[in-house]
C-alpha cells in the first residue's frame, strides 16, 4: 500500500527554492561564526568582565539570600526552643495546680463532715 506521490512542476521549483534559501542561511551563520571566531580574542576580552559583574552580583545576592535563611533558620529554632520550654512550664503548672485543687477539695470535705456530725445529735 505504498502509493508514491508525484509532486508537480510548481512544487518541485518551491521546494529547491526553499532547499536554496536554507543553503543560504546555514552558510550565512557559519561565516558569521567564523568571523566571530577570527576576532573573537578581542571581542571575548570585552565580554568577560561584564559577565564577571553580572556573575559577581548574582552571586552577592545568592549569598545574602543564604545569610537570610540561615539567620530565619536560627530564629525558628531559638523559638521552637522557647515554645517547648513554655509548653513543658505550662504543664507543671497545670499538674502544680491541679494537685492544689485536690488538696483544698479534700480539706473542704473534712470540714463539711464534722458539721453534719455535731448537727445530727442536735436534732434527736
Amino acid at each position: 500500500m505504498s502509493a508514491k506521490r508525484i509532486e508537480s512542476p510548481v512544487e518541485k521549483a518551491s521546494a529547491s527554492a526553499v532547499e536554496g534559501e536554507m543553503r543560504d542561511l546555514v552558510r550565512g551563520v557559519a561565516a558569521a561564526r567564523k568571523s566571530v571566531a577570527e576576532t573573537g580574542s578581542g571581542a571575548a576580552d570585552g565580554v568577560l568582565p561584564v559577565i564577571a559583574r553580572i556573575a559577581a552580583a548574582s552571586l552577592e545576592e545568592i549569598d545574602k539570600l543564604i545569610g537570610d535563611l540561615q539567620d530565619s533558620r536560627n530564629y525558628l529554632q531559638a523559638e521552637a526552643e522557647r515554645i517547648q520550654r513554655e509548653a513543658a512550664r505550662y504543664s507543671e503548672l497545670s499538674d502544680n495546680a491541679l494537685q492544689a485543687a485536690k488538696i483544698i477539695t479534700q480539706h473542704l470535705g473534712s470540714w463539711r463532715k464534722p458539721a453534719a456530725v455535731t448537727e445530727a445529735p442536735a436534732a434527736t
